[in-house]
């Protein structure tokens, strides 16, 4: 296991690093990760866009067939509205714990692959099967880097993913998807006394949200991820008390559970927006797809489930199965790589993830480490 003052020292490096979003300027990280790692390794610099780069470290096995990848990213969301009762990118640590934006998502987790990787490329052998490391832009976004990966071809041959995001202490071997649809209701504006000489575009959106999530199989419950859901997380309409609004602007922020079809999702809901329109030919609806994630479920005694999950015991990290409500990158990658296994298991708690005064405890990182590193053991030639 790494000291903790190695995980100090590298997590400091990165969290004072600022890769917020929007701007993410990842490429500075690329960089900063380059410069921890050992020389001589195969690095492959992707140029996501301008300022945004993704990194992929290629550590070659006997074997490249079955290869192992390990996924993180290194974009952080922005400092947010709420004051921080600590500088948020000073790295700042109290009692074995350190704050700041991105310390917990996940910078703790890519710093506990640094160190994977150095505890590799110090034992001198190689690997029955190749590794990779990724480290990806965008991750808080739209994806740009994880999605530039996977066209790469670069991990063609991986055939198991391990996430390093926080998991809290646990191994999680599934996650929701995630269906995003922004909705335009066209109706007829009129004036507030004469309702009836329009079609009120604010009605007719709460009439399509009713009919969407009808469709929703909410009666379906899985053993670790809960129920699909729909929320309107946004809904923009009229702006005068006295005029019927002819125009509606809303979100949908739908989560899905494993095995759902997106695309046969977005057409019944678009259906059903056919089906009011010809109810009333003065309405009509945009509906476009702004994000889609699908779910990710890895089985019960998978290989790679059950090998980490042996050393967990070992180790005093959690062997209960669990899952996370949240999408990550592997909601990208995976679809590329149709027979890989998958599994999150990453330091700090995810449910301080986004969140104001953001920290990990420092002994988590060096704990995942550990896991990583005699996974890794197991693994040699």
């Amino acid at each position: 296991m790494p000291s903790i003052q190695e995980c100090e020292s590298l997590l400091a490096s990165l969290v004072k690093t600022n890769t917020c979003q929007p701007e993410g300027n990842e490429a500075q990280a690329v960089r900063l990760v380059l410069g921890m790692i050992p020389k001589g390794l195969e690095t492959h610099v992707l140029h996501d866009a301008p300022g945004r780069d993704s990194l992929v470290i290629r550590v070659p096995g006997l074997e490249k067939e079955g290869a192992l990848a390990f996924l993180g990213h290194l974009d952080d969301v922005a400092l947010g509205a709420a004051a921080w009762s600590v500088p948020p990118l000073d790295a700042l640590v109290r009692d074995g714990v350190m704050y700041g934006r991105g310390s917990c998502d996940m910078k703790g987790g890519d710093v506990a692959m640094i160190l994977a990787l150095r505890h590799l490329a110090a034992t001198g052998r190689m690997p029955a099967h190749t590794v990779y490391f990724v480290f990806t832009s965008d991750e808080e976004r739209d994806g740009l880097g994880v999605r530039h990966v996977a066209r790469s071809g670069l991990l063609d041959h991986v055939t198991q993913v391990i996430v390093c995001e926080p998991t809290s202490g646990r191994l999680a071997r599934c996650e929701k998807g995630a269906l995003w649809l922004h909705v335009i209701v066209r109706g007829k504006q009129s004036h507030g006394a004469y309702p009836e000489e329009g079609a009120n575009a604010i009605d007719y959106g709460y009439k399509l949200i009713a009919e969407a999530r009808s469709l929703i199989d909410t009666a379906t419950r899985h053993p670790l991820l809960g129920q699909a859901s729909l929320s309107p997380t946004g809904f923009s309409a009229g702006g005068a008390p006295n005029i019927v609004p002819g125009v509606a602007d809303i979100l949908l922020d739908i989560r899905t559970l494993p095995g759902t079809d997106h695309a046969g999702l977005v057409a019944a809901i678009r259906a059903a927006a056919d089906g009011i329109h010809r109810q009333n030919p003065l309405v009509a609806f945009d509906i476009s797809a702004t994000n889609d994630r699908m779910a990710i479920e890895t089985p019960p005694g998978d290989p790679l489930l059950e090998d980490l999950r042996d050393i967990c015991g070992k180790i005093g990290l959690s062997q209960e199965d669990s899952g996370v409500y949240f999408y990550t990158d592997a909601s990208l990658l995976m679809p590329s790589l149709p027979n890989a296994s998958c599994v999150l298991a990453g330091p700090g708690e995810s449910t301080l993830m986004h969140t104001t005064d953001e920290h990990i405890e420092l002994q988590s990182v060096a704990q995942f480490t550990d896991l990583y590193t005699r996974f890794l053991d197991q693994r040699m030639a």
